[in-house]
């Protein structure tokens, strides 16, 4: 059994990644069947310039999310992903997003989180908190 992770947020994509980003879309339009590792291995060969971003647990970001596209301000839209949410998929989604952005995300059954992009192939993981008008955590999920 799965769950849905959602990306609740449009990513910022680095403008030198933009194109990379198109062709990983694409690729998976047109290889949406493949397994992670096999998707993984496609995009090694077609990125060699990336291939040690491209983990089987990190392209499901790519991979698992039916509704993914660019908008017409190059921001990523990931929406559901299926078993998505997780740090290796975060990693992944750092090299192409500029440092400080943050990946919101919200998972069944669990409270909101995300990760913070420190630069590419390193995150910090993010998690909800309610702040009082002073902005000190009062509660962290």
């Amino acid at each position: 059994m799965g769950y849905e992770a959602v990306y609740l947020e449009a990513l910022e994509v680095r403008p030198e990644r933009l194109e990379d980003v198109r062709r990983i879309l694409k690729l998976r339009e047109e290889n949406h069947r493949l397994s992670r590792e096999a998707f993984a291995d496609l995009l090694k060969r077609e990125l060699p310039h990336l291939a040690e971003a491209f983990t089987p647990e990190g392209v499901g970001a790519f991979l698992n999310a039916p509704g993914a596209y660019l908008d017409g301000d190059d921001y990523l839209h990931l929406g559901s992903v299926y078993n998505g949410g997780t740090e290796e998929e975060a990693l992944l989604l750092s090299h192409f997003l500029p440092e400080g952005e943050v990946i919101v995300v919200s998972q069944e059954y669990e409270p909101l989180s995300g990760y913070l992009v420190l630069g590419e192939g390193k995150v910090a993981p993010l998690r909800a908190a309610l702040l009082d008008d002073e902005g000190r955590a009062v509660w962290i999920g």
